[in-house]
């Protein structure tokens, strides 16, 4: 037998990056569900966002993969939103203990008014 080794990959075969799995993808197909969401409508941005700490670190607890964030889209607010900035400002920041990533609810589950937000799992030590 006549076998020989080689420690390089020549130029033409390129090293396959792994894909990376999109979580959206995921929960249209079913794989990730929303079982949960919160609504913050007609709560003042201090009442939202402990609302939503407590909320999203209750559902990190329970090893969500993912929730629904319900800010509206802020039609009856004076002037600007102000629900969606400081929400996402809270995932973004505060949040990143729990918070994988989050984006813009598709339409069917809100659009504009609403976050899906995709949780950290969590190592449970027993």
């Amino acid at each position: 037998l006549d076998v020989r080794f080689a420690d390089a990959l020549s130029s033409e075969e390129a090293p396959v990056a792994p894909r990376k799995v999109s979580r959206m993808r995921q929960l249209r197909r079913g794989t990730i569900r929303l079982n949960l969401e919160i609504d913050l409508h007609g709560l003042t941005r201090d009442e939202a966002i402990e609302a939503l700490a407590s909320f999203i670190s209750a559902a990190g607890r329970r090893g969500q993969q993912a929730v629904l964030v319900i800010t509206g889209k802020g039609v009856h607010s004076a002037g600007e939103p102000v629900l969606q900035g400081a929400v996402a400002d809270w995932l973004a920041q505060e949040g990143k203990e729990w918070v994988a990533e989050f984006v813009a609810a598709p339409e069917n589950l809100g659009g504009a008014g609403a976050f899906v937000v995709f949780l950290k799992v969590l190592n449970r030590e027993s």
